[in-house]
């Protein structure tokens, strides 16, 4: 991600791949919508970066955490459509994924982060009429 090489990307995850990501009703299936999804970040974060914190596997599984850093200079598209324009702000929010790895290819990942922490940092006001 931090390198924007999406053909990378491509290779790292499975044409069938599994996606939980934060907040969407349902996983998203296959690599090209969570490339899109990925993408989407960029579009609204474009200096958006990753720093892994940590990490470690056990079997098939593996799990990190990173620092995300980014600036809010494009539309934000969250879950069920909703459209967060930009605010310019810069964010720093903690993120965890939990992926299984089959063959050298990602075939799941779960996400994890703090929703509200990025909503705040953008200065989105929650809930309302």
């Amino acid at each position: 991600m931090n390198a924007r090489e999406w053909e990378r990307f491509d290779e790292l995850h499975a044409v069938s791949l599994i996606v939980y990501p934060v907040g969407a009703p349902e996983p998203q299936k296959g690599r090209d919508p969570h490339r899109e999804y990925a993408k989407a970040f960029i579009t609204a974060f474009p200096d958006l970066r990753f720093e892994e914190e940590r990490g470690f596997g056990q079997g098939d599984w593996v799990a990190q955490t990173f620092a995300v850093t980014g600036t809010h200079r494009g539309p934000l598209q969250m879950p069920g459509g909703r459209e967060i324009p930009a605010t310019n702000r810069p964010v720093r929010v903690k993120m965890g994924t939990v992926g299984k790895v089959e063959g050298g290819q990602i075939t799941e990942e779960h996400h994890f982060w703090n929703v509200l922490d990025l909503l705040t940092q953008l200065g989105v006001a929650m809930g309302g009429n």
